[in-house]
């Protein structure tokens, strides 16, 4: 963006980057706000491109991090009119939907995406989980939380916990807690706070952490 400045998508990625490294832990030599910088390049893409796509991708998910509902889903509803075609945006942006808690048309879109581009990104699968977790349904929970095959991030041994609490099969959730405990130890110190970071639904929240807490791990 600085060897050519008009380059919308150069922004929008740029925001994303924020976005994802927030979401990984890391801080920006560049920006202090990551994530407000990221809404910022976000709306300069759209300025100089209406219909950039991953524009409208990062606005939302900025919002969502920075726990702004109506915002986030304004972003959305600014993506559906230009009439998007992109399966994976479609599929980020019905992440971005179950994220606030709208889990029917997040779930839809997110099917629809999955069928579309089997290569699809692995927090898909988790924001499915989420889908099938809030239903109740937790053994399809388990089945796509086990898809994500990320053991760089906490998530998947946190919702494999948090389904198997849920499923009675407490020997089994007690083993994932102590090797979620023993990879990511951090998380004992904050982790409502964690599991809040980006689900704007509190009853979800709740909900998944009651489940942690049957599992045998306490905050501190």
């Amino acid at each position: 963006v600085e060897t050519d400045p008009a380059y919308a998508l150069g922004w929008a990625v740029l925001g994303e980057i924020f976005v994802g490294g927030y979401f990984m832990g890391y801080k920006s030599r560049f920006a202090e706000q990551q994530l407000e910088q990221a809404v910022l390049y976000g709306k300069k893409a759209i300025r100089l491109d209406p219909v950039c796509q991953h524009a409208y991708q990062t606005i939302a998910l900025a919002n969502i991090f920075l726990r702004n509902r109506s915002e986030a889903l304004k972003a959305i509803e600014e993506w559906k009119k230009i009439k998007p075609s992109a399966s994976g945006i479609m599929g980020a942006m019905g992440c971005c939907l179950i994220f606030c808690g709208e889990y029917e048309e997040g779930f839809k879109m997110l099917d629809e995406s999955v069928h579309l581009n089997p290569y699809y990104q692995w927090w898909f699968n988790a924001a499915i989980a989420f889908y099938y977790f809030k239903k109740e349904a937790f053994e399809d929970a388990l089945y796509w939380t086990e898809k994500m095959n990320t053991p760089n991030v906490p998530w998947e041994l946190l919702l494999k916990t948090a389904a198997l609490a849920e499923m009675n099969c407490m020997s089994e959730a007690k083993k994932c807690c102590t090797e979620l405990l023993q990879r990511f130890p951090f998380l004992q110190n904050i982790l409502k706070l964690y599991v809040s970071a980006f689900l704007l639904d509190e009853l979800l929240v709740t909900k998944l952490y009651s489940a942690l807490q049957k599992s045998g791990i306490k905050e501190l």
